[in-house]
Order: C-alpha cells, then sequence, then structure tokens
C-alpha cells in the first residue's frame, strides 16, 4: 500500500511559511523546525503532513509529494508500469 505521507512545498522563508500555515490550517510543528526545513501536522492529528523547505531558486516545481510505502521496491515498479520515469 502507498499513501502521501507529506506534501512539501517550497518556500523562500520558512520562519514566515511557518507562521502563516500554522495559523491558515491550524496545525502545529511536528518537531522544532530547522532554517531551511519544517514538518506541520494538524493539531488534532487527522490530516496530511505539510513540510515546508527552504526553495534556493526562482524556477517553478518547487512542490512535490512525499509518497511512503510498505514496499518501497514493489511501488516502483507499479509506477513504471503505469507509465512513470526515472
Amino acid at each position: 500500500m502507498i499513501s502521501i505521507g507529506s506534501i512539501v512545498w517550497g518556500v523562500q522563508d520558512v520562519d514566515s511559511a511557518v507562521a502563516f500555515w500554522t495559523r491558515a490550517l491550524d496545525y502545529v510543528p511536528k518537531r522544532e523546525p530547522d532554517v531551511d526545513w519544517a514538518s506541520l501536522v494538524p493539531r488534532d492529528g487527522d490530516g496530511v503532513q505539510l513540510s515546508l523547505k527552504l526553495a534556493t531558486s526562482e524556477a517553478p516545481h518547487r512542490h512535490h509529494l512525499d509518497l511512503f510505502a510498505d514496499a518501497q521496491d514493489a511501488e516502483v515498479e507499479r509506477f513504471l508500469a503505469l507509465g512513470a520515469t526515472r
């Protein structure tokens, strides 16, 4: 089985993003944020984790999903069969 473990959002300022998203979503830090990374979780414990990563460029595609899998190798092969590329 595979599930979304975290939505990873590229941001220009981690501290500001933490301040905004914790209030906007009623999330709390999973642990003390780093200068370049923070993981936020729902206060009530029910929902998807939001991770904030310091973006080091202005380029698009700064967002992605972290997928959690019980059997990573099998899921990679399944995704490749569905048309994914490495």
